[in-house]
């Protein structure tokens, strides 16, 4: 058994020279930074932990178990690594599964879920443990799980792609950190990989995998009650090991992304005809199997762009969107070896993503987004439609009498935002209105649902807006 503290501080070199694998219209990082300090990494995930307004990461230990939280200091270092004895790590996702205005994790093994819950200073203290399978007859080899909204109660649940199983594990969150038993739905033969959007534009939030075996991508379609149809299914290439989802063609649906693993190394983008039905539009090759999607705007052009890891020759592809469902060539940059997952969070404070993999036998990599600052307009005649949902921090924090939230929608969706007491109790809702995909702002001025004015305390908001679910703290001080 580990250490139960370990203490690592690891510098960021921030001016570094772009790696040479880019292209001129291509998305430029630097190469490769070791971060010393964890080992056996397969999951990873960025979040702010310790509550202080920076993305920190988490890399799960998949042989040894538990997981190393590198917290960053703001000031262009990741400090204070500290390991945790936990399960093996096989996947993870991080939410705030308590209604206590802080992130929480859950981390899965081979055969169970166990939630970690946060003090509010990122120091995760172990819980509860639900089994993936309840018949607990073999190992499930959960490979992805997400934190989402199923039921539309404003509390994250969680959803397992299980390889050994052929379905997936999904967990509705009863609050206090709390879950029911598992509910169990079959997809293809081996599932590798899953995502969740409202793919039919139902209102309710849908599931696909893709799997290894089918070689197919399932669909379960929501019910909004956290239950889901019978899966159906397309046919992909053979066997995809990955996929993702976001708008790559702005037509406000949410399109696939799907890696092909084996002699064929694609990417595969399948554009969703707005009743939740997909064709291939576009294939890419890559160098060797990709395993791990990320899909965020990391140039600042509001257009999608894909990383994906490469595993077996440890390249990290990024392919640069060009609004229409189709992307440019893939910039390549080599990374540790055994390259698994991927992250991402803004670690230099520049306004652009930086990205993180996780490699099994070695340290994990930083890579950091080079786009000098304010260097990137969005293309011509085009408005800046957020890419992600968003909540940002209320401003001013601290504040009296009044304060404003500002929040982004990626495509147009239903949201509720709500203040929360201390207790847990709703205190008054900002709004629940159908919005168009934008940026938004709404102010409260510290009265409750009556109108009178509240103490002075520490308070809770949350916004819920599709599969999208977030908390934040804020401090009213009279």
């Amino acid at each position: 058994m580990r250490n139960p503290l370990l203490i690592v501080t690891v510098g960021l070199m921030l001016a570094l020279p772009c790696a040479a694998q880019a292209q001129s219209d291509s998305i430029p990082f630097s190469a490769a930074i070791p971060l010393a300090g964890s080992s056996h990494s397969w999951a990873i995930l960025s979040a702010d932990f310790d509550g202080n307004g920076l993305p920190d990461i988490i890399a799960g230990d998949k042989l040894d178990g538990g997981f190393y939280l590198f917290t960053d200091t703001g000031n262009g270092y990741f400090a204070t690594t500290v390991h945790t004895d936990g399960p093996q790590a096989y996947c993870m996702a991080a939410a705030d599964f308590d209604s206590s205005g802080s992130i929480d994790l859950a981390v899965a093994s081979f055969t169970d879920i166990t939630i970690f819950l946060n003090d509010g200073t990122g120091t995760l203290t172990q819980g509860d443990t639900y089994p993936l399978d309840t018949a607990q007859k073999a190992g499930a080899a959960p490979y992805l799980m997400l934190a989402v909204d199923f039921n539309k109660d404003g509390k994250p649940d969680l959803v397992t792609v299980n390889y050994n199983m052929g379905k997936v594990s999904v967990f509705i969150n009863r609050g206090s950190g709390q879950f029911e038993d598992v509910k169990l739905y079959t997809v293809g033969n081996g599932p590798h990989c899953i995502c969740a959007a409202d793919f039919d534009k139902d209102g309710n939030i849908d599931l696909a995998s893709s799997d290894f075996y089918g070689p197919t991508v399932s669909i379960l379609r929501g019910n909004g009650d956290g239950t889901f149809h019978p899966r159906t299914f397309f046919s992909a290439s053979s066997n995809p090991t990955c996929v993702a989802t976001a708008d790559f063609d702005r037509d406000g649906y949410p399109d696939l992304v799907v890696g092909i693993f084996g002699s064929l190394n694609t990417v595969d983008i399948y554009k969703n005809d707005s009743l939740g039905h997909f064709r291939k539009i576009q294939e890419f090759t890559v160098d060797a199997q990709p395993r791990f999607f990320l899909v965020d705007d990391f140039d600042g052009d509001h257009l999608v762009d894909i990383a994906v890891t490469c595993m077996t020759n440890s390249i990290l592809c990024v392919l640069k969107g060009k609004g229409d469902g189709t992307f440019g060539a893939a910039a390549k940059y080599q990374a540790g070896n055994w390259l698994a997952g991927i992250c991402g969070g803004d670690f230099d404070h520049n306004g652009y993503p930086d990205l993180v993999t996780a490699n099994y036998s070695g340290d994990i990599n930083l890579f950091m987004n080079l786009i000098p600052p304010a260097a990137v307009d969005g293309p011509s005649g085009y408005d800046a439609i957020p890419v992600a949902y968003r909540l940002d921090q209320n401003h001013p924090n601290p504040f009296n009498p009044a304060t404003t939230i500002s929040y982004a929608l990626p495509r147009q969706s239903h949201v509720r935002i709500s203040v929360y007491n201390i207790l847990g109790q709703e205190v008054k809702v900002l709004g629940d209105i159908d919005h168009a995909a934008g940026s938004y702002t709404v102010s409260w001025d510290g009265r409750d649902g009556a109108g009178a004015a509240v103490a002075s305390g520490i308070y809770l908001y949350r916004i819920t807006a599709d599969d999208f679910t977030e908390t934040k703290k804020m401090i009213l001080m009279k």
